[in-house]
């Protein structure tokens, strides 16, 4: 198994495990892996370890806390294959939620990490992922860097604030409310305006 570093072999490799891919690496039971488990008391239950973890139960918070951090790591791998390709917010929702806070900080490393390639290191995605459960990365998101950008043509200038960033944040309202709350608004949007219904 290669070290973990800041730097990747390839888009969407499993820096993990050089002879799986991401998904095989998570389903997989490897020795080392098995042996953070069984740290946790062979709790397979993903609370029972997050309060492991936190020191709520007994057990090994070292192992605990190293599974979250994994967890972290090839998360922000699979996030990172899905912004390549969608301009968008990253939500955590789910059980895994409450535990954000155990992997949170391996994910957006993972996320602003480069990638390693034979050429030299480069950038993993064209923006900056920040945390949106952190002031100062919603703050960082909201900031307009506007610059002049010539119309072709012309000798007019627009100013333009290209997106270079993006966000995780963790679902306060719980996944199935915010997906009714957004198709609600979906809705209002397709009807247009009260007046004009």
């Amino acid at each position: 198994m290669r070290s973990e570093s800041q730097t990747h072999p390839a888009p969407h490799a499993n820096h993990l495990s050089d002879d799986q891919l991401m998904e095989s690496y998570v389903l997989s039971a490897d020795s080392e892996r098995m042996q953070l488990l069984e740290a946790a008391e062979t709790e397979r239950d993903p609370t029972r370890i997050a309060e492991i973890a936190t020191g709520a139960a007994p057990g090994d918070r070292r192992a605990a806390a190293e599974a979250f951090r994994r967890l972290g790591l090839v998360a922000g791998d699979a996030i990172a294959g899905a912004l390549a390709l969608i301009d968008g917010l990253v939500v955590i929702g789910g059980g895994l939620s409450g535990a954000a806070d155990l992997f949170r900080a391996a994910l957006l490393d993972e996320l602003n990490a480069p990638l390693e390639l034979a050429s030299g290191p480069v950038r993993r995605l064209p923006f900056d992922v920040v945390d949106l459960d952190d002031p100062g990365g919603v703050d960082a998101l909201c900031h307009h860097d506007a610059r002049a950008l010539p119309v072709p043509g012309t000798d007019r200038t627009v100013a333009a604030a290209p997106p270079r960033r993006t966000g995780v944040g963790v679902t306060r309202l719980g996944t199935t409310a915010a997906i009714a709350l957004g198709a609600y608004a979906h809705a209002l949007g397709e009807l247009g305006p009260a007046g004009g219904r």
